[in-house]
């Protein structure tokens, strides 16, 4: 019986992160003693694990205490990267907003944006796109709308959506630093709830380029009610980030699932400032497809 490929990365990231091969099995003499000589051997074997652990955590992954206090409590650190911007780039100056973040996340605190690495692929996909009305799922601090309204053409806008209030305003003094004020309107909520209201509000027809980086267990409903409603429409393309880790396997299967309907390109790149593995799909529609599986 083959290993799935997401046990696998997932395997691959924590051999990563401890600097431990759990890909290698056990000698045989390790599996074969018993009674004492299995005491003796237990506590060395764990001193010796945890060591190269913390060894392999230290010089692999440096950010990972910052990334596990992260997850643990909201620290701050979205205000301390917005002052580290002020006083690190020039106003008005994209890429020097772009660059200070990166620095930030590399050196300072871990950030959970798509990051230098992965931002290449929405790069690439704006840049051979050229929305003119483009859709962001989940606003963070900014940095991923900096990346794609400085490459937006002249008649093209974004409209980012997400459900917390703080991140929102974080993002929009983010957008205004950068000079991009006139090409980003934030919006609190989510998609499923005020998106559809929000588009009629303002007028806007069906986005032709989304960038999706929220809740990954929402990837797939959100996107499926976007079909539904028909907020999006052929040649429309998404942009979905955290794939691999932390994962939306779902959204992937469903996807690469209905290839009549969507072309979806993989990219394998490293987590936001790590050296993790993650992945960003480029997904094309083909058709004005609603989701509905007959």
């Amino acid at each position: 019986m083959t290993e799935s490929p997401r046990k696998n990365i997932l395997l691959t990231n924590l051999s990563l992160l401890t600097g431990f091969p759990l890909f290698t099995p056990l000698p045989d003499f390790a599996t074969k003693t018993t009674g004492n000589m299995t005491n003796k051997l237990l506590l060395p074997a764990i001193v010796v694990v945890a060591a190269v652990a913390l060894y392999g955590v230290q010089s692999y992954f440096p950010n990972l205490l910052s990334m596990v206090k992260f997850a643990l409590m909201k620290d701050g650190r979205e205000n301390r990267v917005l002052q580290y911007v002020k006083d690190h780039a020039q106003r008005g100056n994209p890429n020097e907003v772009m660059k200070s973040i990166d620095t930030f996340g590399w050196n300072e605190e871990w950030l959970m944006n798509v990051g230098d690495d992965k931002g290449e692929v929405l790069t690439n996909a704006v840049v051979q796109k050229q929305p003119k009305n483009a859709l962001e799922i989940g606003a963070y601090c900014g940095y991923s709308a900096v990346r794609i309204a400085s490459i937006l053409p002249e008649d093209g806008h974004l409209t980012s959506i997400d459900i917390s209030s703080s991140n929102v305003a974080i993002a929009t003094q983010m957008i205004d630093y950068a000079g991009l004020s006139n090409k980003v309107d934030f919006t609190v909520g989510t998609v499923t709830t005020t998106l559809k209201d929000y588009v009629k509000q303002h007028n806007l027809a069906p986005f032709d380029f989304i960038f999706i980086d929220h809740a990954k267990e929402h990837y797939l409903s959100d996107f499926r009610y976007l079909l539904k409603e028909g907020l999006v429409a052929k040649n429309t393309v998404i942009v979905a980030d955290n794939i691999f880790f932390p994962g939306a396997p779902d959204y992937r299967a469903f996807v690469n699932a209905h290839p009549q309907h969507f072309k979806t390109v993989e990219y394998e790149r490293k987590l936001e400032y790590s050296k993790m593995s993650d992945m960003v799909t480029v997904t094309e529609l083909l058709d004005d497809w609603n989701g509905v599986e007959m």
